[in-house]
C-alpha cells in the first residue's frame, strides 16, 4: 500500500499526538490537584474527551445494527394463505433490463408477472412476461433454468412491453431506494450502503402490508491499529448459499419471494412439465447419447428434478462412460453452486461409475474445480473468529507435515495424518490450514469439536467430525503470517479475527491435542466427551466414503479403497491402504 507525506501525518496528528496530548493533561492536571489548584480537574476531564469520543462511536456502532434488527423484527407482517394468494406479481426493480429471477418466477406458473423499472420520480420501463411453448427456450434461456429444464426445454418466458401494469397484488421491492421500510426510505440516510434490500408487500387499493423483509446495511463497525487508532469501516456482510453468479452474499430475490410464500421450490412444477416418466425417458436418451451438450442436459435435468434411483443410474452410467465422464464438469454461471450440490446427491453413484471407468480417476466425473467451488460457493466469512461465536478455545493448526500413504486421491495420491482429541481441553473453535493433499483423521473426543474451518485450495479431506461442524473456504492471507515468530505475526487477529489460544505450525506426523494443548490454557467444559479410543488401540476403521472434502472434488478414492478399511495398530501405520 502506498503511504503519502499527508497521510502519515494525518495518522499522527489523529492518535499518536491526541493520546500525547492526552497524557499530559493527565500529567498536568495531576500536578495542579496536587499543587491545590482546582483547574487541575478541567485538565483531567479534557484528558476524556478523546475516550468519550471513540467510546461512544463503539457504542453507536454496536447498538446502530442492534436496535435495527429488533425495529425490523417488531414490524407488523400479513400472512398469506395459499387459497387468499394473488396471482399478480409486480416485481419492482432498475435498468433496462431484468434479471433472471423475474423470468423463473414467471416459469413457476405460480404467478402472472410484471416487471416495473424505474424510480419513483422517472418515466418507467414496463414488462409483461409471457410462458408459453417456444422452439428456442434451450437456446435463450439458460439462466435459472430449473423450471424450463422441467418442461425439457419446451416452455419459457419471455418480456414483453407493456402500457401499464396492475395496480393490486404481491409488490416486490428490490432496491433501498423504492422500498417503503428500507432504511434509505425512512431515515433518508444514504450514507450506509444497503448491500441488499427485499421487501415483499400486499397491495389491495390503498391499503399495502407487508409480508416479508429482509435487508443487510453495511453499517460502521469499529476496529483499532496500534499506529492509526480506533476506526471505522463497513461491515461486511453474512456469507450465504450462491444462488446468482459471483453474488453470495445476498440471498436470491426468487428463492425470498418463495420462501416468503411458504412455497418449497424443489416441489415447484411449472404447467407444461414433464412427468416423472418423461424426465427418466429424457434423461436415459441423453445419458446413452455420448454428446458434450447432452451430458451436460442430462446433468441439467438430473438437478433441477427430485432425487430418482433412475438419476442415480445415469449419474453412474455417465461416470463409466469414458466417452460422457469427461463431459460432466458443470459450466460456471448463475445457480452453479446449487447445481453442484443437487448434483453432489448423487456422489456414491459417481465414485462407483468412475472406479469401472477407463478415465483417469483424477479426471473423471468431476463436476466442478474445487477452487470454484471454494471461491463463488464457500463460506469466506472474514475474519473466521467473532466475538459472538460460541465460547471454545480457538487453535489455529498449520501446514502439517509427514504422514502416511493412502489410496485416496485429493488432485494427487493424499497423505494421512491422525489428530487425536482428548476432552480434558474443552470445547475447540480449530482453523486447519492445509498445503499438500491430505486426510485428517480425528478419533477420540472429536464431540468436542465446536468448530473446525479447513482453509486450503480443493486438496483436504476430513474424517472423524460431524459434517455439520465442518465449513471449507479458500486460504485467507499468504506468506509468514501463519508463523507466530514472524514480525507480521499481528496478522493473525486481522485474517483470524483473534489471536489463536494456541498455534501448531509445521508439525510433522500425527497429532496428539493432549500433548500439543496445555491444560492451564482456557478450557471451556465439553460435554458429552470421553478419552476412549483417544490412542487408537487395535483396529481404527475408518470408511472412505465418510470423508468430507470441498464438494465438487470428485471421485476422491481409487477403486481398491472404495470399501471400509482397517488400520494396524503399530507403526508404521497407513491409514487407507
Amino acid at each position: 500500500m502506498y503511504f503519502s507525506v499527508e497521510m502519515i501525518l494525518f495518522v499522527l496528528a489523529r492518535w499518536l499526538l491526541l493520546c500525547v496530548l492526552s497524557l499530559l493533561a493527565v500529567i498536568f492536571g495531576w500536578r495542579k490537584l496536587a499543587r491545590g489548584d482546582r483547574n487541575g480537574w478541567v485538565l483531567l476531564a479534557a484528558s476524556l474527551l478523546m475516550l468519550g469520543y471513540y467510546g461512544a462511536q463503539w457504542v453507536q456502532s454496536l447498538l446502530t445494527p442492534a436496535n435495527r434488527i429488533a425495529e425490523v423484527a417488531a414490524w407488523p407482517r400479513v400472512k398469506v394463505a395459499e387459497a387468499d394468494r394473488p396471482r399478480v406479481l409486480i416485481v419492482r426493480g432498475y435498468g433496462d433490463t431484468l434479471p433472471p429471477f423475474v423470468y423463473f418466477l414467471a416459469e413457476t406458473g405460480l404467478f402472472d408477472v410484471y416487471a416495473v423499472n424505474g424510480l419513483d420520480f422517472q418515466p418507467k420501463k414496463i414488462w409483461r412476461m409471457d410462458v408459453g411453448l417456444r422452439d428456442n427456450c434451450a437456446k435463450d434461456r439458460s439462466e435459472r433454468d430449473e423450471m424450463i429444464v422441467l418442461t425439457g426445454w419446451g416452455s419459457c418466458a419471455t418480456a414483453t412491453p407493456a402500457e401499464s401494469a396492475p395496480r393490486d397484488g404481491l409488490i416486490l421491492y428490490t432496491m433501498s431506494t423504492l422500498a417503503p421500510h428500507s432504511w434509505a426510505t425512512t431515515r433518508k440516510d444514504y450514507n450506509n450502503q444497503a448491500v441488499w434490500t427485499y421487501e415483499l408487500a400486499l397491495r389491495a387499493g390503498d391499503v399495502e402490508q407487508l409480508v416479508a423483509y429482509d435487508e443487510y446495511v453495511a453499517f460502521p463497525e469499529m476496529r483499532f491499529n496500534w499506529f492509526a487508532g480506533p476506526y471505522l469501516v463497513p461491515e461486511g456482510p453474512p456469507r450465504r448459499t450462491a444462488a446468482v453468479d459471483s453474488d453470495i452474499a445476498a440471498p436470491e430475490p426468487g428463492a425470498f419471494v418463495l420462501s416468503a410464500l411458504g412455497i418449497d421450490e424443489r416441489t415447484v412444477a411449472p404447467p407444461s412439465a414433464l412427468s416423472i416418466e418423461g424426465q427418466r425417458a429424457l434423461t436415459e436418451n441423453l445419458s446413452l447419447s455420448n454428446q458434450p451438450d447432452d451430458t451436460q442436459r442430462a446433468l441439467d435435468l438430473i438437478a433441477a428434478a427430485p432425487r430418482d434411483p433412475a438419476f442415480r443410474n445415469a449419474m453412474r452410467r455417465l461416470a463409466s462412460n469414458p466417452a460422457t465422464s469427461t463431459n460432466m464438469l458443470v459450466r460456471h454461471g448463475p445457480r452453479w453452486c446449487k447445481k453442484v450440490n443437487r448434483l453432489l446427491r448423487y456422489r456414491d453413484a459417481l465414485m462407483e461409475g468412475c472406479a469401472n471407468s477407463a478415465i483417469p480417476a483424477d479426471t473423471c466425473g468431476q463436476l466442478g474445480y474445487a477452487t470454484q467451488w471454494l471461491r463463488f460457493c464457500a463460506d469466506h466469512a472474514e475474519p473466521v473468529w467473532r466475538s459472538e461465536d460460541k465460547p471454545a478455545r480457538r487453535v489455529f493448526i498449520a501446514d502439517v507435515g509427514g504422514g502416511q500413504n493412502t489410496k485416496v486421491l485429493l488432485t494427487r495420491p493424499a497423505r494421512a495424518t491422525e489428530i487425536r482429541v482428548p476432552a480434558d481441553r474443552g470445547a475447540l473453535d480449530i482453523v486447519l490450514r492445509n498445503r499438500d493433499p491430505r486426510v485428517f483423521v480425528f478419533t477420540g473426543a472429536a464431540v468436542c469439536i465446536e468448530r473446525l474451518t479447513v482453509l486450503e485450495n480443493g486438496q483436504t479431506g476430513v474424517a472423524g467430525v460431524d459434517p455439520g461442524r465442518v465449513r471449507f473456504a479458500a486460504p485467507t492471507g499468504t506468506g509468514s503470517w501463519i508463523n507466530p515468530k514472524a514480525p507480521y505475526s499481528g496478522d493473525f487477529v486481522s485474517l483470524l479475527g483473534f489471536k489463536p489460544d494456541d498455534i501448531i505450525n509445521g508439525h510433522e506426523g500425527d497429532i496428539d491435542l493432549a500433548d500439543a494443548l496445555a491444560k492451564s490454557g482456557p478450557a471451556i467444559p465439553c460435554t458429552g466427551a470421553s478419552d476412549a479410543g483417544l490412542k487408537s488401540g487395535g483396529t481404527l476403521r475408518l470408511d472412505t466414503g465418510a470423508i468430507l472434502t470441498a464438494p465438487p472434488l470428485l471421485p476422491f478414492v481409487r477403486k481398491e479403497a472404495s470399501r471400509a478399511l482397517t488400520v494396524p495398530a503399530d507403526p508404521p501405520r497407513v491409514y487407507l491402504s
